[in-house]
């Protein structure tokens, strides 16, 4: 109760700061004082009676999903392989250290020359942030992987293919569930960013949409809204982690 209490209070604390700030700064700063608590609940209200912002946000969701789907079956094949394989590693080695540096916006351009307008470069770049700290994470589990257990299981005649599905996999469970779950807080930021090129549909051009109709507490009402929905869904992927790793 006491760390719930702690939180709670947090919270609240946080929401003070931000009416201070905002109307503090109001007289100096319009734009500002537009984008306080007040003005901003009224303009989710508003947003949310609307349906835009339910639009926005289901857009933003599947964009996010189809792109962390694509980089999570990648790049668990591409960690296994090289945590498997000890030679594919080192061969891999530069390159993947390179193109993980590289960020994930950096792709812009090259995304929409290659796929165009619309949805697909948004998963595209999605894909790019996402599949590094999976394949990492489970080529880093291969590799810490008891070596007795492998052979355990050689002395018992088990085959590579069965020596993958019954010791890597289980293995390496938590290792990629961590990956997963710090790909998507990666895929997050940069889904927003990328929906501000060459899309009319989700959070970040309602974001822009917003910043050109000198709508501020809607701009506000929306930033909120990506942070809550950040928070819920790494809050639901880590309890959802959580009973996967435990579970048998």
């Amino acid at each position: 109760m006491k760390s719930i209490a702690l939180r709670i209070i947090g919270a609240l604390l946080a929401v003070a700061v931000w009416w201070i700030a905002t109307d503090l700064l109001s007289s100096s700063s319009p734009i500002l004082g537009a984008m306080g608590p007040a003005n901003t609940w009224n303009a989710l209200t508003n947003l949310l009676t609307q349906g835009n912002l339910l639009d926005s946000i289901s857009v933003s969701l599947q964009r996010l999903f189809i792109g962390l789907g694509l980089a999570t079956v990648t790049g668990i094949a591409l960690g296994l392989l090289l945590g498997w394989l000890k030679w594919a590693e080192q061969l891999t080695s530069v390159p993947v250290q390179f193109l993980r540096m590289i960020s994930p916006l950096a792709w812009m351009p090259v995304a929409i020359v290659v796929f165009g307008i619309g949805t697909p470069p948004v998963v595209f770049l999605i894909f790019i942030a996402a599949i590094w700290p999976i394949a990492l994470a489970t080529s880093s589990g291969v590799r810490q992987l008891e070596p007795k257990w492998h052979l355990l299981a050689k002395s018992f005649g088990a085959s590579a293919l069965e020596r993958l599905v019954h010791i890597v996999i289980p293995g390496i469970r938590s290792n990629v569930l961590t990956g997963i779950r710090l790909a998507l807080a990666v895929s997050w930021i940069v889904l927003v960013p990328a929906e501000m090129l060459g899309v009319d549909s989700g959070l970040g051009y309602s974001i822009l949409n917003s910043r050109d109709q000198l709508a501020y507490d809607q701009l506000a009402a929306i930033m909120f809204t990506i942070g809550l929905l950040g928070f819920i869904i790494d809050w639901v992927a880590q309890k959802l982690f959580a009973i996967w790793s435990r579970t048998k």
